[in-house]
């Protein structure tokens, strides 16, 4: 079940990420600050463990901001609310950050 927070473009992003479509062209989503791009991204990673908890996921951000909210979420949502001990984010800093 979708979260009801989620809007109809918001599903619509989810549905084509989650879609078993091999061939299908990378996705993009972006947005100005505040749009939900975090919060998307967030659910449909969280659809894609609770159909195959093999998946591997590359999630790329612009901002540190968004790249540590991730983590955050999905570490809390992986190892502790879903019971996936061995899943867990990996974070990469770029080199100039403190």
């Amino acid at each position: 079940a979708s979260d009801e927070r989620l809007n109809k473009n918001q599903k619509e992003v989810i549905a084509r990420i989650a879609s078993p479509e091999y061939n299908a062209p990378p996705l993009v989503v972006f947005g100005p600050f505040g749009t939900g791009k975090t919060f998307t991204l967030y659910q449909a990673v969280r659809l894609l463990v609770q159909v195959d908890k093999s998946h591997r996921i590359l999630l790329c951000t612009h901002s540190n901001r968004a790249a540590d909210i991730h983590v955050e979420l999905l570490h809390d949502y992986l190892t502790k609310k879903n019971g996936i001990p061995a899943a867990r984010p990996l974070r990469v800093y770029q080199p100039m950050r403190r």
